[in-house]
């Protein structure tokens, strides 16, 4: 499940064999450095901050947490799911917020939480919602409902919340995405 730096000079990859579990950042010569290695709970890579100074990552599907790639190498708590499952996460592109989905509520619905976190998140779907996805300027956020719609929210940081209601875009023709 690799990610490609956004200068594209390198990749970051999960290395789940031999224990203990790894990240790896890899160049394109195929030399490997390894980021981050976890002996005990799995530290699963999702994303690399546009300034290449952070991996996101979920250990256990639970707990979200942003790893400097510095040398302060002590994973950065974003978030600890009460319940439920967090997933597909990705920063945006100023790397100042993190969007995610999550099944705390009983079915996965979108958050956006700020980076560095300050405790406080924004339930942006309405319906359910997955697959998150920043536009490139990061003024808005993509996710798909539950139903098949592609919505949008645009960010709107001079308010509270800082996210417009949904906007539903189209159908995109796909089956219901699961829920488990």
């Amino acid at each position: 499940d690799p990610r490609w730096a956004s200068d594209t000079q390198w990749v970051a990859a999960n290395k789940p064999t031999p224990p203990p579990f790894a990240i790896l950042k890899i160049l394109p010569d195929g030399r490997e450095t390894v980021v981050s290695t976890s002996p005990g709970e799995v530290c699963v890579l999702d994303d690399i901050s546009k300034d290449a100074r952070y991996l996101l990552c979920r250990y256990g599907g639970r707990d979200l947490a942003a790893l400097p790639l510095g040398d302060a190498r002590k994973p950065i708590l974003v978030r600890k799911a009460p319940a439920g499952y967090i997933d597909q996460p990705q920063f945006s592109p100023d790397g100042r917020w993190i969007a995610y989905n999550a099944n705390d509520s009983g079915r996965f619905e979108v958050y956006v939480t700020s980076f560095p976190s300050t405790g406080e998140r924004w339930q942006v779907s309405e319906a359910g919602g997955v697959q998150p996805v920043w536009r490139q300027d990061g003024r808005e956020l993509y996710y798909l409902g539950l139903d098949g719609i592609m919505n949008a929210v645009a960010l709107q940081t001079e308010n509270k919340p800082p996210f417009s209601v949904p906007n539903r875009l189209f159908d995109a023709e796909l089956e219901a995405p699961s829920t488990d």
